[in-house]
């Protein structure tokens, strides 16, 4: 087991800026984009899905448990399961309808745009029809502006108008207040 290491967390974005020429910077030189580092976005995932985990845990107070931790974040404050990244979830929450599944997305900034990897995708593209997987934004993560959204899964039907797909692949371009406090 490797010791546990602590880094400090210097202030800076959490995305690429874009160059004065419209492409994204980046490389070294002038002009380059700031990027937060490998261990700052771990620790800026890993705060969302702490406060993810206490606000389900007040939401579900008869639903949830540890066990409803799923993602890789959970062997760092948890005992047993080392949790799973590639599921398209951190969390489970068991509920007569079905299982309801969150994705938290964390931010140092206002938000606006979110990044899914391919086995979200793929969960929330399985769950269109019924659902069950939602995302859970966290804006402002690391401070006490923080705010957490929840947002319809953007393949489903009444989610349509909603996103704008920005780019190739799934970035998803949202208005913070469009999906506070649905259900």
């Amino acid at each position: 087991m490797s010791p546990v290491r602590y880094t400090r967390l210097a202030p800076g974005p959490t995305t690429t800026r874009r160059a004065a020429g419209g492409g994204t910077a980046g490389g070294g030189g002038r002009g380059a984009a700031e990027r937060a580092s490998d261990q700052q976005l771990n620790a800026i995932g890993f705060a969302g899905e702490w406060l993810a985990y206490r606000w389900l845990a007040e939401r579900y107070p008869h639903q949830f448990t540890d066990e409803c931790w799923v993602s890789a974040n959970r062997a760092q404050v948890l005992p047993g399961d080392r949790g799973d990244d590639g599921l398209g979830y951190d969390f489970i929450v068991p509920s007569r309808g079905g299982p309801v599944m969150y994705e938290v997305k964390s931010t140092t900034e206002d938000g606006g745009e979110i990044r899914l990897g391919e086995s979200e995708v793929l969960a929330a593209q399985r769950n269109a029809r019924n659902n069950w997987w939602r995302l859970l934004v966290i804006t402002n993560a690391l401070s006490t502006e923080r705010r957490m959204l929840q947002l319809r899964n953007p393949f489903a039907p009444m989610s349509r108008g909603r996103y704008t797909f920005a780019g190739q692949g799934l970035r998803l371009l949202y208005h913070p207040d469009d999906g506070a406090g649905q259900r």
